[in-house]
């Protein structure tokens, strides 16, 4: 509340554990925090409109087809359910915005992203689309799980292909970006990575080059374990650069 930030739940899907989602949802407001979910829409309406929509001030929907063969293909289940949910929240009058995860081979033709921003257009009082670039950001977590990564063949999509679909989006007049809030936080962490990670190299060379001391030994013992770090964290960065972190 001091930093005017809120509270978003996130996935997995928020709305499976509808009872402490609503209890916490609740507990934010009553101590003035704003309060966010991010939801594919795939519940009971009922459910949302009894629990969560009273205490959530936006909600960022996942509209990943408007093909319900295609999105069951994809994702296990059609996408009937999930767009008559949109059409109810936005009728409540919640502050809706609906985003769309950009997945080559599944839904990154200039066709299916116009589709998909039509529907939002005609949806009351939603004025925002969201196109959130496919990554590989989770592909370490089944490394570490010891799971095959299923979509390690899938490449990001560029940069220049996220501005077609841009551009061809936004012929709706709704206003659309690249990237939503996540995203943006996860920008100012890689800032934060290499600044950090600069102060590191430089702090451990002061340490290991200039100390001439009787602590000489512990200080240079502390910039080889600082500049380690720092390096460290460099590695991190281009790792994930090279997997597709934006």
């Amino acid at each position: 509340r001091r930093s005017h930030g809120g509270l978003t739940l996130s996935g997995g899907e928020c709305l499976m554990q509808s009872e402490f989602s609503s209890a916490l949802l609740q507990a934010a407001h009553a101590y003035g925090i704003t309060t966010a979910i991010e939801t594919t829409g795939f519940a009971s309406f009922e459910m949302m409109e009894d629990k969560i929509l009273p205490f959530v001030d936006t909600v960022l929907m996942d509209i990943k087809h408007m093909n319900s063969a295609k999105h069951k293909l994809f994702t296990g289940v059609d996408n009937e359910r999930i767009l008559k949910n949109a059409k109810k929240i936005a009728a409540s009058g919640a502050n809706l915005i609906i985003r769309t995860p950009v997945v080559p081979t599944f839904n990154d033709t200039p066709e299916e992203i116009l589709e998909i921003s039509q529907f939002a257009r005609s949806l009351p009082g939603v004025k925002q689309h969201h196109l959130l670039p496919y990554h590989r950001l989770g592909s370490d977590k089944y490394e570490g799980l010891g799971r095959d990564y299923l979509m390690s063949h899938v490449e990001p999509p560029t940069q220049e292909k996220m501005e077609e679909l841009l551009a061809v989006a936004k012929t709706t007049g709704l206003h659309v970006q690249i990237g939503g809030y996540m995203l943006d936080f996860l920008k100012n962490i890689k800032v934060n990575i290499l600044g950090s990670a600069t102060l590191c190299i430089i702090l451990g060379i002061i340490l290991v080059v200039y100390p001439n001391t009787s602590m000489t030994i512990v200080c240079r013992t502390v910039g080889v374990i600082v500049l380690i770090t720092g390096l460290g964290m460099v590695v991190s960065y281009l790792r994930s650069e090279t997997k597709g972190f934006f």
